[in-house]
């Protein structure tokens, strides 16, 4: 009977620190240990937006910078080279795409 209630006592000790060892626990009315969790919660979830914001602009500037180049190369076949009226047009194209 005892080594039973050992064995329960052990194992219910067990699964109480393997729980409280990832999570940071705050007391009912503990503001400071709260207001800590929150903002390190909060620094955590805005830098892994700001990091996922970055790799999505560079992709699509990327993207831009190629149909860009793919409008002016189709813009200069379909003349069959340029000429005056079109070498105008073209650098108009290019530069509303750079704005």
């Amino acid at each position: 009977m005892n080594k039973i209630l050992i064995f329960l006592i052990f194992l219910t000790f067990s699964f109480n620190s393997s729980v409280s060892a990832n999570e940071l626990k705050c007391k009912k009315f503990d503001l400071k240990c709260k207001t800590k969790k929150f903002i390190d919660e909060t620094k955590n979830y805005q830098k892994k937006g700001f990091d996922q914001s970055k790799k999505q602009v560079g992709k699509t500037t990327k993207k831009i910078l190629k149909g860009k180049d793919i409008i002016v190369d189709d813009v200069k076949d379909a003349v069959g080279g340029v000429t005056d009226g079109v070498k105008g047009a073209v650098d108009g194209i290019k530069n509303e795409i750079k704005k």
